[in-house]
């Protein structure tokens, strides 16, 4: 680590402020705030190629008119496969700006699975380049026309479409597991993702010089989540290719980039750590983000020989359907348990209820399934009205909070800390990403 970057750790810096207030907006309006105000700093730094925030607006600007002109009349959703992770950022933000519902594909994808979420998600629009097209499954019988990226004037000084976007309006389809064997596609709203994002980033105090991790895909909730911590904070996003660098390589990615808010599954934590020598440090991270899956004792034991001492773990505990519902902060000074980690505290505008099979609430420190109250749920799933009104059930209190049953069993602690206890039902989860078996099947 570099003498500037310790002295950097060692003193107090301006953040951008997030009021909560900015939830109710959109997520073109916060990213204009943040590249109004940064529009020299580094959005994005992939391998060599490093993009400005004022870069970043002005070609998410020209994609967002390209958009607007191939798609015009139409209201379906706008599907972007792109495997440069620059571009695929750049395609996101000019489908919202575009005013439209966007459904990131993960270039990894076999072809079998892009030809059900195209079909699925009846996308009028694929935002891709010469490579993806050809990666493409045929599509007969549906009227999806394809944009190339490279035919596109990205330094072309043009206006987005004057569009509306609200809150309420949809932004994303991501597609998760299903129960029936086909994937489901989980809605998110501008309100969500902005809500998710402004948690995690006023909690940590993510600030504009940070350098925030993205080793997955943006096409699933957990890496669309590392994208909008850094880029609606104003700090530098860096993307890494977990699938083609491999994991021996990234210690040294960690290292040679500074990251300093490492965003990651905790599999991929755990086979990090357990891989290094006793010597490894990494001086430079302050925040480590864990999420999808158990943690424990032990592998906060093992991430404390190799962090510094200040640096706080924070364990994430959400769904696609719910973005974050809980956290557990772990610095220093904080008590382990003997085993697993706890979930963690309700984040803002969240409250964790537990009931019983008869749909009662139970006591302090007595199992039940989890449900979520909150105004910043999933609209539910695209096109599935009946699942919709089984997992997301209405308020009779507010009309602007709903429950989501989460269907996994938990306990409350007295001072209302959550403990997951496993699942209702049989789904599964392999490195971070949540699996029915019969989909398998």
């Amino acid at each position: 680590m570099t003498d500037a970057r310790a002295r950097f750790d060692q003193r107090e810096t301006e953040r951008l402020p997030f009021d909560r207030g900015e939830v109710e907006r959109s997520l073109p309006e916060r990213f204009a705030r943040v590249a109004a105000t940064r529009p020299s700093a580094v959005a994005i730094a992939s391998g060599s190629e490093r993009v400005t925030y004022g870069e970043l607006a002005s070609r998410s600007d020209a994609l967002a008119a390209a958009i607007g002109r191939q798609a015009s009349g139409s209201e379906a959703p706008v599907a972007v496969l792109l495997s440069d992770p620059i571009s695929m950022i750049t395609g996101i933000l000019a489908a919202w700006k575009a005013g439209r519902l966007c459904v990131p594909l993960a270039h990894t994808l076999p072809p079998a699975r892009l030809e059900v979420i195209l079909r699925d998600s009846e996308a009028g629009l694929i935002v891709t380049d010469r490579k993806g097209s050809a990666a493409l499954p045929p599509l007969p019988g549906t009227s999806a026309r394809q944009l190339l990226l490279d035919t596109v004037d990205l330094l072309a000084a043009v206006e987005p479409p004057r569009v509306t976007v609200t809150p309420d309006t949809l932004a994303c389809l991501l597609y998760t597991s299903g129960s029936t064997g086909k994937p489901k596609g989980v809605l998110k709203t501008h309100r969500n993702l902005l809500h998710r994002a402004r948690c995690f980033i006023t909690s940590v105090a993510i600030r504009p010089e940070d350098r925030v991790s993205a080793l997955h895909s943006p096409a699933f909730a957990a890496g669309l989540r590392d994208v909008l911590t850094a880029l609606l904070s104003g700090a530098t996003l860096l993307p890494f290719d977990l699938r083609r660098a491999g994991l021996r390589a990234l210690a040294g990615w960690i290292d040679q980039e500074e990251i300093s808010v490492l965003c990651a599954v905790v599999t991929t934590i755990r086979h990090l750590f357990a891989s290094l020598g006793p010597e490894a440090r990494f001086p430079s991270v302050r925040v480590v983000r864990l999420g999808s899956e158990p943690f424990y004792r032990q592998d906060v034991e093992r991430l404390r020989r190799h962090l510094r001492p200040d640096c706080v773990l924070i364990s994430g505990y959400g769904a696609s359907e719910a973005s974050g519902i809980a956290a557990y902060r772990v610095d220093q000074d904080t008590p382990l348990p003997a085993g697993r980690v706890p979930a963690g505290y309700a984040l803002d505008g969240v409250e964790i209820v537990l009931l019983d099979d008869d749909g009662h609430p139970v006591g302090t420190g007595q199992a039940g399934e989890v449900v979520v109250r909150s105004r910043y749920l999933s609209p539910g799933y695209w096109r599935q009205p009946d699942l919709t009104r089984a997992m997301f059930l209405p308020d009779p209190a507010d009309a602007q909070m709903r429950a989501y049953h989460t269907g996994d069993i938990g306990r409350l602690r007295s001072d209302g800390c959550l403990e997951v206890l496993g699942r209702r039902d049989h789904q599964v989860k392999v490195r971070g990403y949540l699996v029915h078996p019969g989909e398998i099947e």
